[in-house]
């Protein structure tokens, strides 16, 4: 008769990256890989942390998280979940936060291009035009032109 010995461990991240800061340019592409010690082999999730705290439902499965064509809005930090059931009790850990740093030139993010949006005033009173835009690194400069009229932001 054999006696089998099998020990079961809940994860520890042993690794995630390639580094803490990876930056991508603008519609190229980025990945992270997270690698944990577990028994039995814990599966992973990948999610986003927003910058008021919140954190994305999922934005990812398996060791690597794979982003293609990569905008201004992916920019952030992420974190690996890797989980697994040890006696039907799910033990799960997070990764420190890794980050992903988007470069490129200026984007209009709100509203978007597309959009038609009117701004109403009466003649000799002030009315206020706004977008949002993202630009890594920051542009040098910021205007409005209608016809051969040019207004500078801000």
């Amino acid at each position: 008769m054999f006696d089998l010995l099998f020990t079961a461990d809940p994860p520890t991240i042993s690794s995630v990256g390639p580094d803490r800061l990876t930056t991508a340019l603008l519609f190229s592409g980025a990945s992270f890989e997270c690698n944990a010690d577990a028994m039995p082999p814990a599966e992973y999730r990948w999610a986003q942390i927003f910058t008021d705290g919140r954190m994305s439902l999922e934005c990812g499965t398996g060791q690597r998280l794979i982003l293609t064509n990569v905008t201004y809005e992916q920019q952030g930090q992420y974190i690996c979940l890797a989980s697994n059931k040890i006696n039907g009790n799910v033990r799960e850990v997070r990764s420190d936060p890794v980050s992903l740093q988007v470069v490129g030139a200026p984007r209009v993010v709100k509203p978007a291009i597309t959009e038609k949006f009117v701004v109403a005033t009466t003649e000799g009173s002030p009315a206020k035009l706004e977008i949002r835009l993202c630009s890594d690194p920051k542009p040098r400069l910021v205007a409005w032109e209608w016809g051969s009229t040019r207004l500078h932001a801000g």
